[in-house]
This record gives structure tokens, sequence and C-alpha cells, in this order.
């Protein structure tokens, strides 16, 4: 055997051994390494076309773990055939599978600087230590494979090799980052996108009809504050010296990921609520995106509409359920010269007052120390076990005094109070204008307040009866709080 021959084979036993590292490695790693849980998720990115070529081209991918998947083939068949086309082959695929990484990372940091640089920075280092990985095995199989060099030629291919590489960099460098006209507080005031309406879908269909350079516009000055005079510029964010263009970029990334995911990840909201002009308002990250990406918010306004469209048929179902019951509770008084039965909402703390209209709040405090009833001759207090919810309550008026009926109720207890204009009525914080009658028969007066309460502590269950109130005003000198029943919890 011809020392040529014995040194070609030397170097592809060479390739062979170096292709079989990243396998050994692998296994080294497993059998000492801690084993965890961590990992890399990535998605991709339209504005890296490089990024999204090396996540196409996966199956190149397979080679940077495995090279001695074409290496071993070519030099079992070199071996037979002595020919060196299986040699070529092999290195076309390596340096094929071994730059397809570092050239398509080179040509987004030059065309895409630090938005790119964030998409490729988990993978870079494993890029480049793939792409070694591959080209250490491909120089040597070029190197058992070459024939005598011809003067000249060696020095064109790497010239041309390089010229390649400087062109293809320079394509990149020469677009730079896409900007488009700077924006300033002036050109945000005439940059006005629909406002918010009742209807959220028509809004982002409005807004889907407007030109994408009017949209843009206007998802920067939402994100350089510009468009909010109440809150000003965001002079004080450290990201007012990022470009145009960063900000496009980072918009569409999550443009990208509210379409293929339905929303962003935690990690990713936190990003926006440190972004510009929505440091200080993260709530309106949906309303910046609406303008950059309103195909991938409308399914989201669509879904939240008909979430909203089915609480309000439930509720408006309970209610009236609720009304009915309401009604069929409730006793007439042929006695009483006024009566009416409503199902009411409570407010904020719960309760309510009874007064001429314009008489004042009434004693808050003094009702809840008592757990149901206070006056202070002017209003009375009555304290509701529920708060932001309905009850069911009748009022009567009656020009004498009506007897006491203790037998459904858990509490019953009166106060007095003095109506000036004659116009008592029940007034409940959310009621407005009032729904319940003026229950002062006798006119300009004092009078008696009787309150009968049911259903107080089981209304406060999930799927509990209704609270339920019966509200009596009549004639009456007396100011003094009588209890006549308590057998409730308060």
């Amino acid at each position: 055997m011809s020392p040529r021959r014995d040194r070609r084979r030397a170097l592809w036993w060479a390739a062979l051994a170096a292709s079989a590292m990243p396998l050994l490695l692998g296994i080294l790693i497993s059998l000492f390494s801690v084993q965890g849980n961590a990992g890399l998720g990535f998605f991709g990115s339209g504005e890296c076309p490089g990024w999204r070529l090396h996540m196409q081209v996966w199956p190149l991918q397979l080679l940077v773990g495995m090279p001695f998947l074409v290496v071993g083939p070519a030099f079992a068949v070199w071996a037979r055939t002595r020919s060196p086309v299986p040699g070529w082959t092999g290195v076309a695929l390596l340096l094929a599978a071994g730059l397809t990484g570092p050239l398509a990372a080179a040509h987004d940091l030059a065309r895409r600087g630090e938005g790119c640089a964030e998409v490729w920075e988990p993978m870079l280092p494993r890029t480049l230590t793939g792409a070694l990985f591959l080209l250490v095995p491909a120089g040597l199989v070029y190197a058992a494979v070459r024939r005598r060099r011809v003067p000249g030629r060696r020095s064109r291919a790497v010239g041309a090799f390089t010229m390649a590489v400087v062109l293809l960099l320079a394509t990149g460098g020469d677009q730079g980052r896409r900007r488009i006209v700077a924006i300033d507080p002036e050109e945000c005031r005439v940059t006005r996108g629909p406002t918010a309406q009742a209807d959220e879908v028509a809004r982002i269909e409005a807004i889907a009809r407007m030109p994408v350079a009017t949209r843009e516009r206007a998802y920067l000055c939402m994100l350089r504050g510009y468009d909010a005079p109440f809150y000003g510029p965001s002079s004080s964010s450290r990201h007012q010296d990022v470009a145009d263009g960063e900000f496009l970029w980072r918009g569409r990334r999550a443009c990208e990921r509210l379409r293929s995911q339905g929303r962003l990840t935690k990690g990713e909201t936190e990003e926006w609520r440190r972004l510009g002009g929505l440091a200080r308002r993260p709530w309106r990250v949906d309303d910046a995106l609406t303008f950059l990406c309103p195909d991938a918010m409308l399914p989201r306004a669509r879904a939240a509409a008909e979430t909203r469209r089915r609480l309000e048929q439930q509720y408006r179902k309970e209610r009236a359920e609720d009304e009915a019951s309401c009604r069929r509770s409730a006793r007439r008084d042929p006695r009483a010269v006024r009566q009416k039965t409503a199902l009411v909402t409570t407010g904020e703390g719960g309760g309510y007052s009874i007064s001429d209209e314009g008489g004042g709040a009434g004693p808050f405090g003094k009702a809840i120390d008592d757990g149901l009833i206070a006056a202070d001759r002017i209003a009375a207090v009555v304290m509701t076990g529920v708060e932001n919810d309905d009850i069911c309550i009748t009022v009567r008026a009656y020009r004498t005094t009506p007897p006491l009926d203790l037998e459904r109720w858990d509490r019953v207890a009166e106060v007095g109070i003095d109506s000036s204009r004659g116009a008592v009525r029940v007034f409940m914080p959310m009621d407005a204008p009032p729904k319940l009658p003026i229950l002062t028969a006798a006119g300009p007066g004092t009078y008696r307040v009787r309150v009968h309460v049911r259903n107080r502590d089981a209304a406060e269950l999930p799927d509990g009866p209704l609270e339920t109130h019966l509200v009596e005003v009549f004639p009456g000198t007396s100011t003094r709080l009588v209890v006549h029943k308590n057998t409730g919890r308060r």
C-alpha cells in the first residue's frame, strides 16, 4: 500500500473518530451530569429570516449530533471504490449543516441587531459548537479525498467563498432596521384610531381597515406615551432610545405568539410592562397590540364578547327568576295606602337608607354597630346581609299603625324619624332613579319605621335564598329603637 493511500486512510479514520465525538460527549454528559427539567423553548420570528430558515432546514440539524451518519457510509464506499465522490458528497452535507446556523445568525445580527440577538442568544453557543463538530470531520474528509493541488485553484475557491460571505452580510447590513417616520407628540395628536366603544369587536374591525402605516404610527405613539396627555410621555423610560424598528419587531413577535398561542406568556407580559410608555399603564398592552395586529386581537375580542353575552344572558335569566320569586313571596295588605315589591341591588358594604329625598346618608356607623337598623331623626339606615347583590324588598305606607307580624321573619325592629317634606322613601345606593314609592301617607310629620328581615344569613351562602325585607312606615311620635324579634345571627 502506497504512503499516499495510507495517509488518506488515516485521514478517513481521523474523520470518523471526530464525527463520533458529539455522540460520545452526549453519552458522558448524560451519565455524569445532574438531571434536571430545564429546557429551552423557541418560537418563530418573521422579522429574523435567518432564524426562520435555520428552523425550516431542521433535518440538517440532525447531523450536528451525529455527523458519523455521513462520514461512516462515505468512508465505507470510498474504502471499496476509492472514488472521491462519496467524500465530496459528505463534505458538502457537513458544510451545509455546519455553516447554515452561523451564517444565518450573522445575517440576522447584521440586519436586525438587538431584536434578533434576543432570538439567537439562547442557541448561539450551541450553534457554534455544533458547527465546529461538523467542520472538523468535513476538513479531514476534504484532506483525504482532494487530489494534488492545481496552482491557484484553492486560493480562488477560498476567495470565492469569502466573497460570498461578505456579500451575504453586506446585503443584510445595508438594509438596516426598518424605521417609519420619527414619532413626536405633534404627530401623535393627529394619529388617533377609533376610541373605546361598547362593541370592542366593531372597534377592532375599524382599526383593521386603517392603513398599515397609520396603525404602526398609532402603536408607536402608545408605546412612547404621546397619545395620553394625562400621563405625558415616558421620558424616564430607559427604552426611549430604542429605535422604532425595534419596537415594531418586539410587537410583531408578540403578535406571532398571540396568533399561535392565543396569549402572551407571563415573561412576555412583564417585558411589555417595562416597555416604553406602557411601564406605568400595563393595562394598555392589548390596546397597543390591537393597532399592530388587529387580526390577532380580533378572535380574543370576539371570544370575550361571546363570554359577556352568555354571562349577561345567564344574569338576566337568574334575575327574572329572582324577581318572580320575590313577587310570589310578597303578601298584599289592603290596609296599606301604597305598597310595592321590587328586586333591588345593594351597593358596596350593603345597606340602604330611609329618609326624605336629600335628607342625608344617615347613621351608617350606628347601624353597623347594631347589626340591623339605626336612626338620627331625619334618616334611618338598614344594613343588609349581602353587598353588591340583590335583595327582595316590599315597602308599605300606612295612615295608622299596622298590626305586628312576627311569624315569617327572623328579626323585626323599628325606629322613629322626622319627615319635614313628607317625601320619605327607601334609597338604594344602586337605585337611580328610585324604584320605590313615597311612604309618608300623612304628609310631613313624625313617623315610625318598622323593618322586617329574613334569610339574612342564608343569603350569603352560594345558591342561598333571597334576602327579603319588609319596610312599613306609619305615623308615630316615638324615637325609641324597639326590637320586636331577633333570631338571626346579628
